[in-house]
């Protein structure tokens, strides 16, 4: 069932949802999305799906199918870039453990032209709303990754050192993102008054300032 709340998520879209579809289409994907079942190994991590099925396929043999899995909101799919066990009979499993106990499918699809080279792929977001609030989220989304994904370190409990710039960049990033997540959730547009209380509509004040800062990144 689609989410009709701004924080519901289901993890389980239908795999002839047209907003699905469009997604693969605008991952240049021509394969058609499946349901993999969720068997998750003993050995297996939570979110740490490559390491999980080289460690199989070492073990098992088979190999690595590499792919995307999709997660649809009220407002937008995403896609999150993931990797399953294909066994040597060619039968495709999750292995990796599901932040949701209680899932046992994904809905899956195979990339053919990407692999895992130990780079952090972005999540694909895709707006199924006529809402340009939306685009916002989904750039300020963009804009935390290409921050923490260009730090140069992390420290022993893996937490993100920043540099001063951009520590002060995420700090701003994050801000915007609870302005525009609550716009969003009291239905109001880019042409709803600005959230700081200048009379203004959003599009001509705080929004000119979210694209400036957005270039800075």
């Amino acid at each position: 069932m689609k989410p009709s709340q701004f924080d519901e998520i289901n993890l389980l879209p239908d795999k002839d949802n047209e907003h699905i579809l469009r997604t693969i289409a605008a991952l240049g994907i021509h394969e058609k999305p499946i349901y993999v079942d969720i068997r998750p190994d003993v050995t297996s991590r939570t979110g740490d799906c490559f390491e999980n099925v080289l460690n199989k396929v070492r073990i098992a043999e088979g190999e690595a199918a590499y792919g995307w899995q999709f997660a649809e909101y009220a407002y937008m799919i995403e896609a999150e870039f993931h990797a399953v066990w294909k066994d040597p009979l060619g039968n495709l499993v999750d292995i990796t453990p599901s932040g949701d106990p209680t899932a046992t499918k994904i809905l899956f699809v195979i990339d053919r032209n990407k692999t895992f080279s130990g780079k952090r792929t972005d999540n694909f977001r895709l707006n199924t709303t006529q809402n340009e609030l939306v685009n916002d989220i989904i750039e300020l989304e963009q804009a935390k990754f290409k921050l923490i994904d260009g730090a140069e370190s992390v420290d022993a409990d893996e937490r993100v050192l920043f540099s001063k710039e951009e520590k002060v960049q995420y700090q701003l990033v994050f801000e915007f993102s609870l302005l525009v997540d609550e716009m969003c959730r009291r239905n109001m547009t880019v042409h709803s008054k600005c959230f700081c209380n200048s009379g203004k509509p959003y599009a001509q004040c705080h929004r000119i300032l979210l694209k400036q800062l957005l270039a800075a990144i």
